[in-house]
């Protein structure tokens, strides 16, 4: 079991440094992964910034947000 916070769970659905650890530790380790309720809104305010600031397109932040 391992407990994410969102800007772990960030890295698994929007490339970003240190993206290629953590999937490889979900491959290779986690059976489980536990998030709080606070996720949802906190992975949507990054995403929304990181369209603020040319990090990410717009529609690759609505199809990361799909996969969410």
């Amino acid at each position: 079991m391992i407990f994410l916070d969102t800007s772990a769970l960030a890295k698994r659905y929007v490339e970003e440094p240190d993206s290629c650890t953590l999937e490889a530790l979900f491959h290779d380790r986690v059976k489980e992964a536990y998030v709080s309720t606070l996720a949802l809104p906190e992975f949507a305010a990054a995403l929304g910034r990181k369209v603020r600031f040319s990090e990410t397109s717009r529609d690759e932040a609505f199809k990361a947000m799909r996969y969410f």
